[in-house]
């Protein structure tokens, strides 16, 4: 089955598969789900129909139909994050200090007990520092 598409006015030629990342608007232009959302199925309706990049992951161009993969360790990405380093502060950041984050980190997870960091982007538990003797 095929779908005819028009662009411009004019009659394109028949379209046999719109890509699992296209969504097909009112306008009959072919349009990519965009930066931060990716589209899981073919011929989607309209852009609300783009899903949002989980937290964790990040979907950094147009027309996905995958994350493109998982946030760097030392950051977290927010859902519709566009870089697996963001440093917005809407869709991710890097860590900050007395938190790590492992990669695909979805939030900053604080150090233990009895540790600290001052440093940020930490991406292990490993590197968050034993408290000194008597401190609190």
């Amino acid at each position: 089955m095929s779908t005819r598409v028009v662009l411009s006015g004019r009659s394109q030629r028949s379209i046999w598969k719109v890509q699992h990342w296209t969504f097909l608007p009112r306008s009959a232009q072919i349009e990519a789900c965009p930066e931060g959302t990716y589209g899981i199925r073919k011929g989607l309706r309209s852009l609300q129909e783009c899903i949002p990049c989980r937290a964790g992951f990040f979907c950094a161009v147009p027309g996905q139909n995958t994350p493109s993969g998982r946030c760097e360790a030392g950051f977290y990405c927010w859902r519709r994050a566009v870089s697996s380093m963001p440093t917005d502060g809407v869709t991710g950041n890097i860590c900050p200090p007395g938190t790590y984050c492992p990669i695909g980190s979805s939030a900053p997870i604080l150090c233990p007990a009895g540790t600290y960091s001052n440093t940020s982007g930490l991406r292990y538990q490993k590197q968050c520092l034993d408290c000194p003797p008597g401190s609190r």
